[in-house]
């Protein structure tokens, strides 16, 4: 097994050479989001070593730089404006929901990687471009009245939190309205993501897409409970009490799924 495994490793280790920088970011993003059999695969393995090379090959001159080539200092900076050799913004976000989705399961040797973990500079540039996003809010009318409803609850939360570098919709630091048993489990608070169509897939809308999951799988690392609250239940719930149960039960739910996995 162990042959045939190192052979099938072969296979994909010179293609996985031929792919651009912005291509082998995505890819490796794309697997991440896939999560699961896709993370432990040869073909992610493969990938995730042309990341490192790649990284290596850049080293501390070429760390996060802005603009006309000013390194970074950690001040505050658009996301966008943070590089690293060929990458900047958007595939720094990816790289780093890459190496999130790793340590989730456990780190590069839980999975197996023979690269280990990104290079320090290459994780650096990725986690400050992540964190230094300047995304407007959105809020929806649905997600005023489910905070209207924890209001009404006596929870207090915070809308439009950040959360690890992740915007949320609601954030309930400490859940008053949930089982005494259950509290311990809610960990950094409970995340409520009022999730529209967009986050779902169009031929099963109990399906969400995958960088909904990702992002809850996430959020669930960092030791949040998360609540999804889609859009298609909350606008069938007719009454102020049927609102009240139907949060109580999904935030319990949220904190209980925290603790099976704690």
């Amino acid at each position: 097994a162990g042959a045939a495994g190192a052979a099938a490793a072969a296979k994909v280790k010179t293609p996985a050479k031929q792919f651009t920088p912005t291509a082998l970011v995505t890819t490796v993003w794309s697997l991440s989001v896939m999560g699961g059999a896709a993370l432990r695969s040869n073909t992610f393995a493969a990938l995730w070593s042309e990341l490192c090379a790649h990284g290596d090959q850049q080293g501390a001159a070429a760390a996060a730089a802005v603009g006309g080539g000013v390194a970074y200092d950690g001040g505050v900076v658009p996301g966008e404006q943070i590089t690293f050799g060929p990458w900047r913004g958007k595939h720094l976000n990816q790289i780093n929901q890459a190496a999130l989705s790793v340590d989730a399961v456990g780190g590069a040797a839980a999975l197996g990687l023979s690269s280990g973990a990104l290079p320090a500079e290459l994780a650096a540039a990725a986690e400050s471009a992540w964190l230094a996003q300047r995304r407007p809010p959105v809020v929806s009318w649905y997600q005023r009245d489910v905070a209207a409803i924890l209001s009404y609850m006596g929870e207090k939360h915070e809308e439009e939190a950040v959360c690890g570098g992740y915007r949320v919709d609601l954030l309930i630091p400490q859940p008053v309205g949930i089982e005494q048993s259950l509290k311990a489990a809610v960990g950094a608070g409970v995340v409520l993501e009022v999730d529209g169509p967009s986050h779902f897939a169009r031929n099963d809308t109990a399906s969400p897409l995958g960088q909904t999951r990702l992002k809850h799988r996430h959020l669930r690392h960092m030791g949040f409970s998360v609540m999804s609250v889609p859009v298609a239940d909350w606008e069938y719930l007719e009454s102020s009490e049927d609102k009240v149960d139907y949060l109580r039960k999904g935030m319990e739910h949220a904190a209980g799924a925290g603790a099976d996995t704690a």
